[in-house]
């Protein structure tokens, strides 16, 4: 699929910032990662979009709807002027950045410096109309301590929209901005998000599913303080997983939830002290990690397992200890997990132990971090203080804040990661290393996040470069034996660990350690 865009930026004079309006030339708007921006534009009118005439490989635009988008320009920066000069005397003003994990959440210059001393105070709650009444809850509860809040529940009023209509913003074929009431609920939203001081998400499975609640995530998680809480057990997609986390929720399950989320709001916009919560900080502590850790790893060629702590495949352990069999026939690789039960802890020990027979070195290591402030104890064997023993064997490294934290790190480390089963964890892992465009080797036969579940990278079941077709097709016919998938597993990761050793595909700091000898003696063996 080609797509063109055009990014049409308008300068504001009164806040020194560029507005950036995406023009589509598609009929719906593909990408969610770049949905930093709550509207778009489509490349004509709404009634004429086929996307653009190609003639020999080049690509046309018809004179009637480059007329439109001149229209929509115009429209855009009336709109914007008014826009800015209402807002004139605005203090701190929000920055959108397009790229995930860098953004700047105030631009502070001159006289604008005592907008750190007066914090945004609104309490923002992001709900699906489904859940107004718990909604309201919450209100009542924030207000008695005194707290502004606004819920997103007011949108739905706005212009006769109706609660019910749950629009997909995005993927609407009609033009997003020349529908005005549309504008003025996005206008609306966004205004409230620049004086929130934190964003209180209600997820939910209607929550997930829709598209309006799913792009109020996207254009917040990067710009605002936001705490997540769940209200109801449900599948939680990937792109949710990615974006709020793991190990920062509430639960509406949990004994006494309002207080801890009572206090984490208060501490939000009430605080006297400023926060550091510049993606720049999070990135530079991220760096220092994944140096530390390849420092403590050995110089052989590693391999990350991820995958459910449970098995619910008939065969997902019989396949897991193949996998770990058959890894140990290959002189100088080593296994990593993150130090959890099922399938990460079946794969490494059988690795071990095979190893330890044949009198090698047993190259299995675990990565955790200090602590989590979540209850893993299901998960993995966890102190009653949060923190986390070392595996029984094996060696373990205590890397990152929370296991959110630690998924990141091990993304940028590693080449290759293994996937068998696996849920929303397991999901987020996967495309934390599609992120860092390395490989993830998905047991596509045991389900899960490894199946296709939990909206997983489609990225990720593309055969790689220099891997055999037959071993990739092993790993989704279930009529397979476990043994084959073994087998299958252990060339392909002999391949790609080829290939990394000719590529530049880690982190520069990974090269940093004795890693030469690594990649020479696996080009040579």
């Amino acid at each position: 699929m080609f797509l063109i865009s055009i990014l049409f930026l308008c300068h504001s004079s009164s806040t020194g910032h560029l507005d950036v309006l995406p023009f589509s030339s598609l009929q719906s708007f593909i990408n969610w990662k770049l949905a930093s921006s709550t509207s778009y534009a489509a490349h004509g009118a709404s009634d004429m979009i086929n996307g653009l005439d190609s003639v020999d490989g080049c690509f046309s635009w018809d004179r009637p709807d480059v007329a439109a988008v001149s229209k929509e320009i115009v429209k855009r920066c009336k709109r914007e002027a008014k826009r800015n000069k209402k807002n004139a005397n605005v203090k701190a003003v929000q920055i959108s950045m397009m790229r995930r994990g860098f953004s700047t959440r105030l631009a502070i210059s001159g006289d604008q410096s005592d907008g750190l001393r007066h914090r945004p105070s609104l309490v923002i709650i992001s709900v699906h109309p489904d859940q107004e009444k718990f909604a309201n809850e919450l209100q009542l509860m924030f207000e008695k301590e005194d707290l502004h809040v606004w819920t997103t529940l007011e949108l739905n009023t706005m212009n006769g929209h109706d609660a019910s209509d749950d629009t997909d913003i995005l993927d609407s074929e009609q033009d997003i901005i020349g529908t005005s009431s549309q504008y003025n609920r996005e206008l609306t939203f966004q205004q409230k998000v620049e004086d929130a001081g934190v964003i209180v998400f209600v997820l939910s499975k209607a929550f997930a599913e829709s598209g309006t609640c799913k792009q109020q995530v996207y254009y917040c998680e990067q710009r605002k303080l936001v705490v997540p809480l769940k209200y109801e057990a449900f599948e939680m997609p990937g792109w949710m997983s990615l974006l709020i986390g793991t190990n920062t929720f509430e639960d509406v399950q949990r004994a006494n939830y309002q207080s801890t989320l009572l206090n984490r709001v208060t501490r939000a916009v009430k605080s006297d002290t400023v926060e550091d919560t510049s993606e720049y900080a999070k990135e530079a502590q991220i760096g220092a990690c994944v140096q530390f850790v390849c420092q403590k790893l050995p110089s052989a060629g590693c391999v990350y397992i991820a995958g459910g702590t449970k098995f619910f495949y008939e065969k997902s352990e019989e396949i897991c200890k193949a996998i770990g069999h058959s890894l140990a026939d290959l002189s100088n690789v080593a296994v990593v997990t993150g130090g959890f039960f099922g399938v990460g802890e079946t794969i490494s020990y059988s690795f071990y132990e095979t190893r330890k027979s044949k009198r090698l070195e047993p190259n299995v290591w675990h990565i955790l971090p200090v602590r989590d402030e979540q209850d893993r104890s299901a998960q993995t064997r966890q102190n009653s203080d949060k923190t986390f023993p070392q595996v029984p064997f094996g060696q373990t490294i205590y890397c990152g804040e929370s296991v959110r934290q630690r998924e990141t790190i091990v993304s940028r480390v590693f080449d290759i990661c293994i996937l068998v089963e696996g849920g929303p964890g397991a999901a987020h892992e996967a495309e934390e290393f599609t992120w860092s465009d390395h490989t993830v080797v998905p047991i596509k036969c045991t389900g899960g996040a490894a199946g296709g579940k939990f909206k997983v990278p489609e990225k990720i079941f593309e055969v790689p470069p220099g891997v055999d077709p037959s071993d990739w097709t092993c790993l989704g016919d279930k009529e397979t034996s476990p043994r084959e998938i073994g087998k299958a597993v252990r060339n392909i990761t002999a391949s790609l660990l080829k290939g990394a050793a000719s590529q530049v595909t880690c982190q520069t700091s990974f090269y940093k350690r004795p890693s030469i000898a690594r990649t020479r003696s696996l080009s040579t063996s």
